[in-house]
């Protein structure tokens, strides 16, 4: 049984960490030193001396949200009904992901999913990726999602708990 006070603890000291350790560093640029009369663009190198087109990086799109998600679900074995129901989603919710390749879900969709499929953080990452989502150090909400996917705790209704507990939104949509 998890000792919800021990877990929040835990959460605690991870959020506390993470928060701190926000790298407010800017990027290094190519740019050199401008003159006055130097437009930003004058002033940097060239990335690439030639251009592309559109098609070009369409071409490379990769695998969409709901590809990657039944690659996930059928590499480790699941069953539909068994990730769903993990997941706290509806059955006609799942139902419109199966059946549509451009889906795009909401961000709590996307990551009960990652738990229904008890995803690692990377997995997890790639796949809310792929949704257009990411989880930040700056969210405590997305800390705690972080949390319970590095540390393999994929019991949704802990994690609602939790949530809840911090005054936060759970993920029962």
């Amino acid at each position: 049984m998890i000792n919800i006070e021990e877990l929040k603890l835990n959460i605690n000291e991870y959020i506390n960490l993470n928060l701190k350790v926000r790298t407010r560093v800017r990027k290094n640029t190519i740019c050199r030193s401008m003159t006055p009369k130097m437009t930003p663009v004058d002033s940097c190198e060239s990335i690439s001396n030639e251009e592309k087109s559109i098609d070009d990086y369409l071409n490379k799109q990769e695998k969409t949200f709901q590809e990657r998600l039944f690659y996930y679900i059928d590499s480790k074995g699941y069953k539909d009904t068994d990730v769903y129901l993990a997941s706290h989603i509806d059955r006609r919710l799942f139902s419109k992901i199966r059946s549509n390749v451009d889906f795009k879900p909401s961000k709590k969709t996307a990551i009960s999913l990652c738990f229904g499929c008890k995803l690692n953080i990377d997995e997890a990452l790639d796949l809310l990726n792929r949704a257009g989502y990411t989880l930040s150090n700056s969210s405590k909400f997305d800390l705690i999602i972080k949390y319970f996917l590095e540390n393999e705790e994929y019991d949704i209704s802990v994690l609602n708990q939790i949530l809840y507990d911090y005054g936060l939104d759970t993920l029962y949509i």
